[in-house]
């Protein structure tokens, strides 16, 4: 969040989508996200919430159909960002990626597992499965 905010204050973006995940009442990325940026100083109003971004595929996919974006920055750590511009790219999109700092103490083993399955998914996705990104709500899951 920080470097998206340092992006914005140095006037290299001038809005903000933030696609997540939002599955649960208990989880909400895209909330989590703006409260992070608000706390830096980032007004509300150049933000907008994509509430149906479940994964990168469906962000990258929705930020174009929902959002009417074919020319954007993605902003996150490196790894995500190749297989991010991967997609956007095989999807007709002028994208590029700034990347941000990764976590201190580097990846945890996780991340490194999911990453090594998420790249070959992605491959499938852009050229065999061609998933259904939900591109006609963006609806927040309320919490109770």
């Amino acid at each position: 969040m920080e470097a998206t905010a340092r992006l914005f204050k140095e006037g290299k973006i001038k809005y903000i989508i933030l696609s997540g995940n939002n599955d649960s009442q208990y989880y909400n990325e895209p909330l989590d996200m703006q409260r992070a940026l608000l706390n830096l100083g980032i007004p509300e109003n150049v933000m907008t919430l994509d509430f149906a971004g479940f994964r990168t595929f469906d962000s990258i996919i929705r930020c174009k159909e929902v959002f009417n974006q074919d020319n954007f920055t993605i902003i996150s750590q490196n790894f995500h960002n190749a297989r991010a511009l991967y997609i956007a790219h095989n999807e007709g999109i002028q994208a590029i990626s700034f990347a941000a700092q990764d976590v201190p103490d580097g990846y945890s083993l996780r991340t490194l597992v999911r990453e090594y399955l998420a790249r070959p998914k992605a491959v499938l996705d852009v050229h065999v499965l061609r998933p259904s990104a939900d591109v006609t709500s963006n609806k927040e899951i309320r919490k109770k």
